[in-house]
């Protein structure tokens, strides 16, 4: 003991300070894993116990309590394995984070979600209350297509039916493998934030690991939704390649087999998508200069990915989906609105008509994609059985506007990364945002998950520029923010 004091003594203070750093982020990740073993443990059993007579939780206790120590003890594995790899001992504050997250994503499964499973309209309703039911269904069937609905993407269906069957058919499942696919989304965003200067001594790089924290990423890892899984398999898709192309450091093997997952995930889960992975390659075939023979192999894959474009019908078709799951008219189908929006909502004047007012509309689509559900907020709370998620997104798009933005417009000024680094994120960043705002003629706040990671990744970058261009750029959002409040209002006025 002595010696140890003498030792931790004769070390300098920076030394000493990173020691204890380290020593405090260890034992904050332990006492998270054995609270939240205990207390979820505990919840599960509560639950169980509670629900054991009811359609929607009867839950096979055995194998929940398997799979959620699975879950919480794998994603501390996981944590673990990047501060090693990354050499950095404050990600474990990542796992710290994580395991808050499964806290809340449980009590956001039991505290609304359940109820809103047995609503009486709940197997013909919203998106995620449909693909439980219709999961189930199939899994009960024995993986009959006869037991399918009429769906135009039966891919989630077929993938959450494989998880029943593995892990047990209720909706604990799911809350627990999206939160480790989540998790394993922000490991590789963090991944990337650390290689594109290695160089760089930071201690705020782990930070970008709390993203997984944003409130509608918490609120949809608790539902039965295709937004986590698709958030994971665009990620895999595209940011291991990325990583190569921005750090210059030879080829990866791992990162190859991802963009295929990545693209085959996709396709099955939400082919639309496949269109902003590809040209996504694409802009990474273009900007990068690591060799020849990446070159080709990047174009092979772009290659691939176009031709899954034209593929992925025909095989949606045979999994029992109907009709397209890529349509590209539905952008331009003016009819389709919200009945609790006025004539003159933001969602219904961006609705557009034709071609050129789809193009011309997405700018702006984009930019209500970011604040929505505001300004009008009010009416999102109908039906008030998913008041959750309206505040799940309203205290994100807060975050985004006040804390995000003024970040997002100082990342030009990062000397973090050379400007063709930052070129490829915003360039990402646009491909994901513009393909989200032309994919369907009304806002849909749930969309914009996928587009989280190059979000954050290229906000990331403004941590690292000048002060005073930071100071700047907050004016700039937040003048731009109150004259759009008061033009909205005024416009409001004039067409009551």
């Amino acid at each position: 003991m002595i010696a140890a004091s003498r030792d931790t003594a004769m070390r300098p203070p920076a030394q000493q300070g990173s020691h204890l750093a380290v020593g405090y982020a260890y034992r904050a990740l332990t006492s998270a894993l054995i609270l939240q073993l205990l207390v979820g443990g505990a919840c599960i059993m509560t639950v169980a116990a509670v629900h054991s007579a009811g359609d929607i939780a009867r839950i096979d206790l055995g194998r929940a309590i398997l799979l959620f120590i699975g879950v919480t003890i794998g994603g501390a594995y996981l944590i673990r394995k990047a501060s090693l790899v990354l050499s950095d001992n404050r990600i474990l504050y990542i796992g710290v984070a994580f395991h808050l997250k499964v806290a809340l994503t449980l009590g956001a499964l039991y505290g609304n979600w359940l109820p809103a499973l047995r609503d009486p309209f709940a197997t013909t309703g919203y998106d995620a209350q449909r693909y439980y039911f219709y999961a189930k269904a199939f899994y009960d069937a024995d993986f009959d297509r006869a037991a399918l609905p009429g769906i135009n993407h039966a891919g989630i269906v077929y993938y959450f039916a494989v998880l029943f069957l593995a892990f047990g058919a209720n909706p604990l499942v799911p809350a627990l493998i999206n939160s480790l696919t989540t998790l394993a989304a922000v490991v590789l965003v963090t991944f990337a934030c650390y290689r594109l200067s290695p160089a760089k001594r930071d201690t705020r790089k782990w930070r970008i690991g709390l993203m997984m924290l944003v409130p509608e990423i918490v609120w949809y890892d608790a539902l039965t939704s295709r937004e986590s899984a698709v958030l994971f398999s665009t990620v895999l898709a595209v940011v291991p390649l990325s990583i190569m192309t921005m750090t210059k450091q030879g080829q990866s093997k791992r990162a190859w087999l991802a963009a295929g997952l990545g693209l085959a995930m996709t396709g099955i889960l939400r082919p639309p998508l496949l269109l902003p992975i590809v040209l996504s390659w694409a802009i990474i075939l273009v900007a990068t200069s690591i060799s020849v023979s990446f070159r080709l192999a990047v174009a092979l894959l772009v290659i691939i990915g176009a031709a899954s474009v034209g593929v992925v019908p025909q095989i949606s078709s045979v999994l029992g989906s109907q009709g397209s799951p890529i349509e590209i008219a539905q952008v331009i189908q003016g009819e389709r609105v919200v009945d609790t929006w006025t004539d003159t909502s933001v969602g219904r004047l961006l609705v557009p008509t034709s071609v050129a007012t789809a193009i011309l509309y997405t700018p702006l689509k984009v930019m209500a994609y970011l604040i929505a559900p505001f300004p009008s907020i009010l009416s999102s709370f109908e039906p008030v059985s998913y008041y959750w998620q309206t505040l799940a997104h309203a205290a994100s798009s807060l975050f985004y506007v006040l804390f995000l933005c003024p970040y997002l417009m100082a990342a030009h000024n990062s000397n973090l990364v050379s400007g063709r680094d930052r070129l490829i994120l915003g360039l990402l960043l646009a491909t994901f945002g513009v393909a989200i705002a032309m994919g369907l003629p009304i806002i849909h706040e749930r969309y914009r998950i996928v587009c989280l990671p190059y979000l954050f990744m290229y906000a990331f970058l403004g941590l690292w520029a000048p002060r005073r261009t930071i100071q700047t750029t907050s004016i700039i959002s937040y003048g731009a923010l109150i004259s759009a409040i008061v033009l909205y209002s005024m416009f409001k006025q004039l067409n009551v």
